[in-house]
């Protein structure tokens, strides 16, 4: 693995809009909507605010139990400090409105395009 940037790509949602509703690009599972939030096999962790919210079961591994601390560059789990594996990427939503002033929330989702690798990695090693 080399260390680079994840790929990322942030979508904005219009001022004063609910947030999107997220879809695994891979699958196609809705993962989050303003009621639920259900990850599939290909979305490791969810972010909000940069806190992680929740992780799936190969994203324990990785994010809860730090048993890889070679994806990370800092100690702080923080998704843009991993290290990229050639096949993950973030799909975040940034929404906005008013609360005695302009208050903004972004909302980022990490996937493995091939978890499964992962897996058989862990296993191996």
């Amino acid at each position: 693995m080399t260390t680079r940037c994840i790929p990322t790509i942030i979508i904005e949602s219009p001022f004063g809009n609910q947030p999107l509703n997220l879809f695994c690009p891979i699958c196609g599972h809705d993962i989050a909507n303003p009621d639920r939030l259900d990850l599939c096999e290909h979305c490791l962790a969810a972010f909000l605010d940069g806190d992680l919210i929740a992780f799936n079961e190969l994203g324990k591994s990785i994010f809860e139990d730090q048993t890889r601390p070679e994806l990370f560059h800092g100690d702080n789990g923080n998704p843009n400090q991993m290290i990229a594996t050639d096949s993950n990427f973030i799909l975040g939503n940034l929404a906005g409105g008013m609360a005695c002033g302009p208050v903004w929330t972004q909302f980022n989702l990490v996937f493995e395009a091939y978890p499964e690798r992962l897996e058989r990695e862990d296993n191996e090693g």
